[in-house]
């Protein structure tokens, strides 16, 4: 990987997908040095953006000295769950933009912001202990971590069959072994999950894929044992799925 940014014109992207929540953390830690020593002889690379920063430093998570560097320049940290981030990673921002409703909330990490309001285009920036909207100029949205949802670990978002009694604990990670399963628990089960709507919930907030969610609330609508198939089309049309 060093190999490869010592080309300029070369940007890396790496996943962890393959690599356990827990470890997550422990390999950084490893790797964020090595970055380091090579922006000292480099310069590059200029940024590292770092997605679902929480998983990489957990509220938990100490950093051994000389780990990070008192100034963390030309780093972008991205999550939802900034509660959650290390308050050694929180201490070395200088700016943070929050969207969506309330994102106030979401700068509490930093301190506390009044409550606002933002219009369309807008997201609330804090810096310096100040906060306030901004407009940014939006561009197209991604779909992101489709290979994450099909085949990889969702951690504690995974889902769960525990059936109407609550006695079993069927974990599913991802996509593909929730379809897996969709197929061999029993009936009882299954309808117990579409009653419950647990399925569009499930695509909704694990997956936030709003359009997953609402296919599948018309079929939790309908309800039927024909609904496993329906949902494994709905799934199927928007995931390519391991074979």
């Amino acid at each position: 990987m060093l190999e490869l940014l010592a080309k300029p014109s070369v940007h890396v992207g790496i996943s962890l997908v393959a690599v356990p929540v827990n470890d997550r953390p422990l390999f950084f830690a490893t790797l964020l040095p090595r970055l380091q020593e090579m922006r000292t002889r480099t310069g590059r690379p200029h940024w590292i953006v770092i997605d679902e920063a929480q998983h990489l430093f957990p509220a938990s998570w100490q950093p051994a000295p000389l780990t990070l560097p008192r100034e963390l320049g030309g780093v972008l940290m991205v999550t939802v769950h900034p509660q959650h981030v290390s308050a050694a990673m929180l201490e070395a921002v200088d700016t943070a933009l929050a969207v969506g409703k309330a994102p106030e909330r979401m700068l509490q990490p930093f301190g506390r912001v009044p409550p606002v309001e933002l219009e369309d285009g807008e997201v609330l920036a804090w810096s310096n202990g100040q906060a306030e909207p901004l407009r940014l100029v939006q561009g197209k949205a991604q779909v992101r971590h489709r290979r994450k949802y099909a085949a990889g670990d969702l951690g504690g978002e995974a889902f769960v069959f525990r059936g109407p009694q609550g006695k079993l604990k069927l974990r599913a990670p991802n996509l593909g072994i929730f379809l897996l399963m969709a197929e061999g628990v029993d009936d009882e089960t299954w309808m117990h999950h579409l009653a419950q709507r647990d399925y569009s919930k499930w695509f909704r907030m694990a997956l936030k894929d709003d359009g997953l969610a609402a296919d599948a609330e018309q079929i939790e609508s309908r309800g039927g044992l024909e609904s496993r198939s329906r949902i494994r089309d709905a799934i199927e049309k928007r995931y390519t799925l391991p074979a």
